[in-house]
This record gives structure tokens, sequence and C-alpha cells, in this order.
């Protein structure tokens, strides 16, 4: 399986210091493709109060999906995409949550990312997962 052509140079302090989180924070990378998932958007902002007292969280919510009213909550960076940082994410994360396809699954594994992978809904699928 392919890999993202950056992912050996991932620069995770890079992303680190530009979110502005801290060193000793672990982090849980949240994400589910470029459209976001209203669904685990709302599951998150529901339960932020506990995850932020574990994690810092970075939230990919997607294109046109970001969240006012979360925007100084502490301990929690949103963002509506990655494109080149998407590496940097990934070697960044202690944890990671989202819907992922065929190739993050590898770049997940070839770098020995836990991970809660979640399923696209049944109505939305093309029958091909697992």
């Amino acid at each position: 399986m392919p890999l993202r052509y950056d992912l050996a140079d991932g620069q995770p302090d890079t992303l680190r210091r530009r979110l502005g989180i801290p060193a000793e924070a672990s982090v849980l990378l949240i994400f589910c493709g470029s459209s976001g998932s209203q669904r685990i958007n709302d599951a998150v902002r529901d339960q932020l109060p506990v995850l932020t007292k574990r994690f810092a969280i970075v939230h990919v919510r997607g294109k046109g999906n970001l969240d006012p009213a979360l925007q100084s909550v502490p301990g929690y960076w949103q963002l509506e995409y990655l494109h080149d940082e998407m590496s940097d994410a990934l070697w960044l994360a202690d944890l990671v949550i989202g819907r992922v396809g065929a190739t993050t699954l590898a770049e997940l594994e070839a770098l020995g990312k836990k991970a809660v992978l979640v399923p696209l809904p049944a109505a939305v699928s093309r029958g091909d997962q697992l």
C-alpha cells in the first residue's frame, strides 16, 4: 500500500508549536474526511469536558464546520482541514479517532498509532467497509 509521500518526514513539534499545544500533553487527533461528520462533531462537542481532562484535542471538523462557540475551549483545537500537515498530525497523535481509508489505515499501522475507526453509515457506504 503506498503511503503519504511525506510520512517519513513528519514534524510533530512544528504542528504542536503552531497550535500552541503544551509539550507534555497527550494528543487525541479526530478527523472524518474533508467534509467532516456532523454526528461525530456533535459527539465530540458533547464530550469535550471529559476529553480535555485527558488529552489535547486536535479536531479536523471538515470544510465549513468550525464551531465558533468552541474557539476558546482550553485544550481544544479545531481545524477545517489538514493537507500538508496531515503527516505532522499523525506523528503528533497519541490516539486517533476517525473515518479512514486504506491508505490512512496503512499509515496508522506504519507509525504504530492506536486508533478508533468509525465506519460510514451503511446508507452512504459503497459497501467497501470492513
